[in-house]
């Protein structure tokens, strides 16, 4: 799911005011023992969210700050325990537990079927029961993610890629049928054989290719049964139905309150029975601790980029903390990875002056050339500015423990035990021996010269230049690098100080500039118009497998928009050229520049989708051909630059959820956003009693491990190996 905003989402300010109380109240006579010694209701979470809800149609949105509430609401159709297994949430489990999979998979692993649990319903937020989910609920699902000239929803990529027929059903919708209904549409379908059968409690999924991962996707709300084909605006609208663990019974700008759900079909594992949810303002990173410490909050992730916050329970020993009540636990961002985009379509082009129009197509032309790609890549010093989130950690270590040096991030693809990484880092060490991938190294840095075909960087520049002056691109040209003013105080003077380094390259024909938007609002509409020259946007999965990075670049993915290549490129029978548009605002080159970044556009999703649809039995082969993919487009091509890993290398909680009660499972799905197992303790656990439950959890999951039908019927562990989800 993106990190980069699709949808245009309001700052909360109002909530400040809120923080600058916390603050208050902590700010006098503060003592770690009194946090120690506060006891809070076991049955009560009180947690911030920083966006409100933008629909509560599941099958609208795909924004992670949507999915933290309505994972709590709506239930999907598969879901993830603690220890990573998949389990029937909607649909029923399988009984078979050695079974790897929920469905019943026939025809050559291209169809899954299921059936809907009898105890899975309906509700409003009163909790009147509204009905029986049935199979019928899953056409409004199609139906609406798939017509998206009328519903705008952002989820239906997800179908068109997996489901066979989708891609044909969407153009029906949208481009064919007048006004189609939701009958017409059944009726189109079932007589075009679209890959969704869905009748009375049993739905079978057909694929357009075998997808061994696929039960993944189904942990997604992407795939979730919805009982209206209609928008829901607010959580009260007249067809606002629920089927999750909560219900909500309160929202406004400034906080949320869910409830539990005392029908839903796995209530008795439910021990949380409200949920408040305070909005966050903007640009303090003091906010969540000051809530927490003033009681208002349940918990707090320590910030390395709170001081106070770092030296009062952390201290200076990053990896032993102070606060010995702190614990370590995986971050939801540790699979999200954060890159920076050279667009050649400025968004600008559309809407600026004539003297704005040929600035804009000069830095097209730059941006063009793979030797200007690669010379920002291997010049701009990353550390620079991911040391403002991982200083704490770094020590005197002048390259940051953050950087990341691949796309696709790790534990998203595992075959044998073997990471997909270790297939990237395997062809990187081919091409250069001393190569080394991972996390926390500068790999493009530390090899430069060697990426660069061995050019120095002043024969770089030279090349460079000869390029610039035969293109009549002026030298010292400057591009515009999009940031949040919000951030003036905060990350703003480490980007700009990675940019003045940059800069100050002797002889350096190309300038970077911090182009500063007003605010969240003005930023994220900026960079939705791609109206910028290089921009700082992460990816994170929806399944367990390398295409779902890598889709993203593919010509008309989802990253096209800011890559410009939406604007920049035009698909003519099986090829690709220059835009009418571009080639009119004079983006074509005269040297044959674009000619050539296009083959490589192409070559890149040609590639791409012929591994994608035809390796999908032997997975070992996909991974190897998938990451020979992605260091060529990384390191041969310089298409994107990888910046950093969005998780610090530790995550020091400080909450009175219990570790491991709820979900960390963060590479798909959103299961990691639902609360319903999770357990409140009155007081912070001792140092002791997460020592405890590390150990237990460890060694479950080593049961599990080692054969997950015997660790399901050891009655030693039935209280932490939760066999319900398999009844």
């Amino acid at each position: 799911m993106p990190i980069t905003s699709k949808k245009l989402l309001s700052t909360l300010a109002a909530l400040s005011s809120v923080a600058l109380t916390a603050s208050s109240v902590v700010s006098c006579g503060f003592s770690l023992d009194k946090i120690r010694n506060r006891v809070f209701d076991s049955k009560v979470f009180n947690t911030t969210f920083s966006y409100a809800v933008t629909n509560w149609n599941t099958a609208y949105t795909m924004q992670s700050e949507d999915q933290l509430i309505l994972a709590n609401t709506n239930a999907t159709l598969l879901a993830i325990d603690q220890y990573g297994r998949i389990y029937g949430d909607i649909f029923k489990s399988n009984t078979d537990l050695a079974s790897p999979t929920v469905a019943t998979v026939g025809d050559n692993g291209l169809s899954y079927s299921y059936t809907i649990r009898d105890d899975a319903k309906w509700w409003n937020k009163k909790g009147d029961e509204l009905g029986a989910i049935t199979a019928d609920h899953m056409w409004n699902t199609a139906y609406y993610t798939l017509y998206t000239s009328k519903t705008a929803s952002s989820v239906g990529g997800l179908w068109i890629n997996f489901i066979k027929g989708a891609g044909d059903m969407s153009r029906w919708l949208n481009e064919t049928a007048d006004n189609p209904t939701l009958e017409q549409f059944k009726n189109y379908a079932k007589a075009n054989g679209f890959g969704l059968e869905a009748e009375g409690k049993n739905v079978k999924f057909t694929l357009t290719k075998e997808a061994p991962f696929f039960e993944s996707l189904l942990c997604y709300s992407a795939f979730s049964p919805i009982r209206t084909t209609n928008d829901v605006p607010r959580f009260d609208s007249p067809e606002a139905s629920y089927s999750g663990a909560f219900l909500p019974k309160e929202v406004t700008g400034t906080r949320m309150i869910l409830e539990k759900n005392e029908n839903y079909h796995f209530s008795d594992l439910v021990t949380i029975e409200k949920i408040n949810y305070l909005a966050l303002g903007k640009g303090d990173v003091q906010q969540t601790r000051t809530l927490f410490e003033a009681g208002n909050t349940s918990g707090f992730v320590v910030a390395s980029t709170d001081s106070t916050g770092w030296n009062r329970y952390i201290g200076d020993d990053a990896l032993n903390p102070l606060f010995n009540q702190a614990y370590n636990v995986p971050s939801a961002r540790q699979t999200s990875t954060f890159v920076y985009f050279f667009n050649t379509y400025n968004g600008k082009l559309d809407t600026g002056d004539q003297t704005a129009k040929k600035h804009y197509a000069e830095v097209s032309k730059l941006l063009q050339n793979d030797q200007v790609r690669s010379f920002i890549s291997t010049n701009l010093d990353r550390s620079e500015f991911v040391r403002y989130y991982s200083g704490k950690f770094d020590g005197t270590d002048s390259t940051s423990s953050m950087l990341r040096n691949v796309y696709t991030s790790p534990t998203v693809g595992i075959v044998n035990g073997k990471d997909y990484t270790d297939f990237l880092q395997e062809k990187a060490t081919s091409k250069i021996s001393t190569a080394d991938l991972k996390d926390g190294t500068d790999f493009l840095k530390t090899n430069a010269d060697a990426l660069n075909d061995g050019k120095s960087q002043a024969e770089l520049i030279t090349d460079i230049k000869a390029y610039m002056d035969a293109e009549d691109i002026p030298e010292g040209i400057t591009l515009d690098f999009l940031v949040n003013g919000d951030f003036a105080s905060t990350s703003n003077p480490f980007i700009n100080q990675m940019l003045a380094k940059f800069n100050a390259i002797p002889n350096n024909p190309i300038k970077i500039q911090s182009d500063v938007a007003p605010g969240g609002t003005e930023y994220s509409a900026r960079a939705q118009n791609g109206q910028f020259d290089l921009y700082s946007g992460g990816w994170g999965p929806d399944f367990a497998d390398p295409s779902t990075f890598l889709a993203t670049l593919a010509l008309g993915g989802d990253m096209a928009n800011y890559t410009g290549t939406k604007r920049f490129v035009e698909k003519v029978g099986d090829d690709y050229k220059l835009s009418p548009n571009a080639t009119a605002l004079g983006l074509g080159t005269k040297s044959g520049e674009t000619s050539e970044y296009i083959k490589r556009l192409e070559d890149y999703t040609k590639t791409f989708n012929e591994i994608d649809t035809t390796e999908t039995s032997d997975i070992t082969k996909r991974f190897t051909d998938f990451a020979d993919l992605e260091y060529k487009m990384l390191y041969d091509d310089f298409l994107i630059m990888p910046m950093y890993t969005a998780a610090t290398p530790k995550n020091w909680t400080v909450s009175h959820m219990e570790p491991y009660s709820s979900v960390y499972i963060t590479t798909y799905g959103v299961s990691n956003y639902k609360l319903f197992t999770a357990k409140i303790n009155e007081k912070l656990l001792t140092k002791e009693q997460l020592d405890e439950l590390y150990d237990k959890y460890d060694k479950n999951l080593i049961a599990i491990q080692a054969d997950k039908t015997g660790a399901l019927k050891d009655p030693e562990n039935k209280d932490a190996i939760n066999p319900r989800f398999w009844k």
